[in-house]
């Protein structure tokens, strides 16, 4: 497609089909048909009903330099019609697709909506079914509405928000005045209840980002705030005209929305006890351009600034709200904590946090979703205790990790053999986790998916090293041999578990080298845990089901199956990385691994050597006598 086609696509009369992908069809195109195409736009064949339907109104200005043989950008409005419970809900949205042609086929690589809205047509309804209607009602998960009869009219009102009067759509429909919601009332078998109707297809924002300042100082805790207004979908914000922000009304909506979605869902702890809920000292709109909250002083000042004027034409769910909240606290100095429970703002919501303590040391956070309690500035116990526990769990949730072990301990089930083996695997992964922590490995992206396969390859090793020692009748016969190998590939597996520690490091405070000790404390745990199960299991099983060394080779064989599926998929994943280039940085770094895997050969080295003797002063013996001749010994 080229800047002539697309300029002569605004003069063309034309009323296209958009379907769920905003995908339109040809501009005589009709529905049943094939799959149609449009100057190269590919279209989906619909065999229902139109949904959406409204003509393109304008391209945006397709003589820029931004339109090239390969990409284009267009503009239309889209009508929407919705049946929901009987109940047929209109819509309006302003749609901006900009396409790109990828493999010959063009396709939506970034959409830009904008949703209109005007009141319905009021009708009649019998104020006599109003007494039916009235009760309180929780249309959404801690959203409770109240709905009154005042005179001859109904009116609800949301928790904290104000009342505002019901005019009927239709009998059993009602909407509130410049609110796009609709509330219908149905009758159950014994009781009456009421839905919560729109036809936005957008209300849900599907990515959230926040920005948290927590400041503490004197008495006083300052929580800084901003968030989309995207976000406060259970918010009725004041609009006139086609969409645009009413900010001379916005004032009660602004403050409703940060009691609803903020300060009812933030809690904020001193010393272990929770704080009091905030009050507000500023809520403001704010252009989604501003970028004031790259600091907190910056933030605070444009808080407290001038707002916007009031004649500016602002879509409102393309703009921020900014909020300063303050609690009393006891002292600055005390240990402060925080939960945020803002999931339900999104379908993926961040937070980008930073706690300022008294002594000017910014501690930055990045939270997703609901992260659980957050300390702020934790003890060296906390983020001990807080680190063992993730340490325990990602050990017993880590499925490769736990395949590893078992073909690692399968042979040898004694305790010394156990505690040899076991040891060094602990070793191995405990200087790659430390080497991780401290930035001590490559940060290219495609580190992770090849550490992922190398993982998956170590356990194929051991299992395939299992049935061959099975089959030749050689079981636990080589301590030495395995301890090395589990040393070696506790380092492969130490990086796995960085990846899941980096993002948690965060909240480690000041403590890092406690953090990684209590992580890989936790580890051990957790692999004490399974060990405990897992040894008399297999002893069990080979005392009274299956032989040890068909037992060993049919469970090392399906581990094996297993992880060679893994080792493929994840072998895909690294593929599509590219591999660094070979120069002066990448040989520097090549020549420092190469030093440390030498000093570490020289450990091993020098530590089997200690240990064959000590081996044969104890005169430690293999793990367990066959429990049957392996076939090797039948002939």
């Amino acid at each position: 497609i080229d800047q002539t086609t697309l300029a002569g696509l605004s003069a063309l009369n034309h009323n296209p089909l958009v379907t769920g992908d905003s995908l339109p069809t040809p501009p005589a195109g009709k529905l049943g048909g094939g799959v149609q195409s449009w100057w190269g736009f590919p279209t989906w064949r619909e065999t229902l009903s139109p949904f959406w339907t409204s003509p393109i109104k304008r391209i945006n200005d397709p003589t820029g330099a931004a339109y090239f043989a390969n990409a284009a950008v267009l503009s239309y409005d889209l009508d929407e019609t919705e049946i929901v419970f009987g109940q047929v809900l209109k819509a309006r949205y302003h749609t901006t697709d900009t396409w790109l042609l990828r493999n010959g086929q063009w396709q939506i690589i970034a959409e830009q909506v904008l949703r209109y809205y005007e009141d319905p047509a009021s009708a009649s309804a019998n104020p006599a079914k109003y007494r039916d209607y009235a009760g309180t009602y929780e249309l959404a998960p801690g959203v409770l509405r109240n709905v009154t009869i005042e005179g001859s009219d109904l009116y609800v009102q949301r928790t904290g928000g104000a009342k505002a009067v019901l005019l009927p759509e239709a009998p059993d429909l009602f909407f509130r005045k410049g609110v796009e919601g609709r509330i219908l009332f149905r009758r159950g078998a014994h009781f009456f209840c009421a839905v919560a109707l729109s036809a936005a297809a957008h209300d849900i924002p599907t990515d959230v980002k926040i920005n948290v300042f927590v400041k503490p100082a004197g008495k006083n805790l300052e929580l800084l705030i901003r968030v989309p207004l995207a976000a406060m979908i259970e918010v009725d914000v004041p609009t006139r005209g086609p969409g645009y922000l009413d900010l001379s009304r916005a004032d009660e909506a602004l403050r409703n929305a940060t009691k609803l979605h903020l300060i009812d869902n933030i809690t904020v702890y001193e010393n272990g006890a929770p704080l009091p809920p905030p009050r507000i000292l500023y809520a403001r709109v704010s252009l989604a351009s501003d970028r004031s909250f790259t600091s907190y002083g910056q933030a605070r000042a444009h808080v407290e600034g001038p707002r916007l004027s009031e004649d500016l034409e602002l879509y409102w769910n393309q703009q921020l709200l900014d909020v300063l909240l303050e609690c009393p606290i006891q002292s600055d100095r005390s240990e402060f904590a925080i939960r945020m429970r803002v999931d339900r703002l999104g379908q993926k919501v961040s937070t980008a946090l930073r706690f300022l303590p008294p002594d000017g040391a910014t501690r930055a956070f990045e939270l997703h979703g609901d992260a659980g309690l957050v300390r702020l500035d934790p003890r060296w116990h906390q983020s001990a205790l807080l680190f063992v526990v993730s340490g325990f769990w990602h050990i017993l949730e880590g499925t490769d990790h736990l395949l590893f072990l078992c073909c690692l301990v399968i042979p040898f089930r004694r305790l010394r053999p156990l505690v040899i083996i076991v040891t060094s695997f602990t070793v191995g992964h405990s200087i790659s986790l430390i080497a991780a922590a401290f930035g001590f490995v490559p940060d290219a992206l495609w580190f992770p998916p090849l550490v992922e396969t190398l993982i998956a390859v170590t356990i194929i090793y051991m299992a395939l090293e299992n049935i061959v020692y099975a089959a030749l009748g050689k079981l636990g016969s080589d301590i030495s041999r395995r301890w090395i190998i589990a040393f070696a590939f506790g380092l492969v597996h130490g990086f796995g578990f960085s990846f899941a520690l980096r993002e948690s490091l965060q909240f480690a405070g000041d403590h890092l080298m406690t953090a990684l000790f209590g992580f890989n404390v936790g580890v051990e745990i957790g692999q004490i845990a399974v060990l405990l199960v897992l040894i008399p299991a297999l002893d069990l099983i080979f005392r009274y089901l299956v032989a040890e060394w068909l037992g060993v080779i049919v469970m090392s064989a399906l581990i094996a199956h297993v992880a060679w599926h893994w080792m493929i998929e994840r072998g895909e994943q690294l593929a599509k990385f590219p591999f660094p280039k070979i120069d002066a940085a990448f040989l520097a770094s090549a020549m420092r691994g190469l030093m440390a895997m030498m000093i570490l050969a020289l450990a091993v080295l020098l530590a089997n050597s200690w240990l064959k003797r000590w081996i044969q002063a104890q005169k430690i013996p293999p793990a367990k006598d066959l429990a049957a001749d392996p076939p090797s010994k039948r002939s």
